[in-house]
This record gives structure tokens, C-alpha cells and sequence, in this order.
């Protein structure tokens, strides 16, 4: 996705995130911030609930600080 592209969907959809790397490709740190924003997102989790995240295997997506967010977050995955 270009940056005009991205700046267009933002400008249409505000609450939408949107996140645009060099190489057109998700990296790490698009990852991460998309995954804070889902989180935040969520409805509130019960005390002793949690939810279950699914998503493909992409190594982008396997990081320390996923894990860190969706533990404290209450979400297993």
C-alpha cells in the first residue's frame, strides 16, 4: 500500500489504523502496533476470562513483546 493509499483510508476511515512499511511488507514494529491496537480495541475480558487470538505463523508475528502484551492482555494464542 502507498502512502497516498494509506493517507486516503485514514482520511475516510479515521479510527481505522493504518500502517505502510518501505518495502510494502508487515515488519515487526507494524505488527506490534497493530497488535496494541486490536487489543485496545477489545472489549473488556472478565477477571477469569481470556480470549483466543488466531493468526498465520509470519515471523513478524512472533516477537517477546507479542507475547508479553497478549499475556497481560489475557489472550492466549
Amino acid at each position: 500500500m502507498s502512502v497516498e493509499l494509506a493517507k486516503a483510508v485514514h482520511a475516510s476511515f479515521p479510527d481505522a489504523e493504518v500502517a505502510v512499511s518501505p518495502k510494502g511488507w508487515i515488519d515487526n514494529d507494524i505488527f506490534l502496533k497493530t497488535f496494541e491496537h486490536f487489543i485496545h480495541s477489545l472489549p473488556p475480558i472478565s477477571e477469569r476470562g481470556y480470549k483466543l487470538v488466531i493468526y498465520d505463523g509470519h515471523e513478524s508475528h512472533i516477537q517477546p513483546e507479542v507475547a508479553s502484551l497478549a499475556c497481560r492482555a489475557r489472550l492466549t494464542y
